[in-house]
């Protein structure tokens, strides 16, 4: 029970994703759904941590616990010590240190660009926000006009 609650509690945050993807929003259904799992997977891996002794005193958890841990632990050492996994960590770290590099040569003339933009972005929100309240206010007259009209 103590397991299933945080799966429970998350549940309505996968099916709103599962309703965010089905009208399309393809990107932010896949970051609900990413959240929601890595979140309940932390919850439960975390009352596991807190209620595993309780855990270890019931028979048959402690066979299944005793049984799947050495086997998970030689399934893993079997596959970091292969030639694809050593050949990963490889190209993930030349990948890391080429970013690195990249992003230390890219920095300063995309903060110059940033600090160049900001300006008109904020001139362009200003525009942007009169124009809506000049908008709004024509949309109200004319909300007034008919409903005088209707009125009278």
């Amino acid at each position: 029970m103590a397991l299933g609650i945080p799966t429970a509690v998350l549940v309505p945050a996968k099916l709103f994703g599962v309703y965010l993807l089905a009208l399309g929003h393809v990107l932010t259904a896949a970051v609900v759904l990413i959240a929601a799992k890595i979140a309940s997977t932390a919850l439960i891996a975390r009352i596991f941590l807190l209620t595993k002794p309780a855990l270890m005193q019931i028979g048959w958890f402690q066979r299944a616990y005793d049984y799947f841990v050495p086997w998970q632990e030689a399934l893993f050492a079997w596959i970091r010590g292969s030639w694809v996994w050593r050949y990963g960590r490889v190209v993930k770290w030349r990948v890391s240190n080429a970013m690195r590099r990249a992003w230390k040569r890219l920095r300063p003339p995309l903060q110059t660009a940033w600090r160049n933009f900001q300006p008109r972005a904020r001139a362009l929100v200003q525009r942007l926000g009169l124009r809506t309240r000049q908008l709004w206010g024509r949309a109200s007259l004319a909300g007034e006009r008919l409903l005088r009209r209707l009125q009278g």
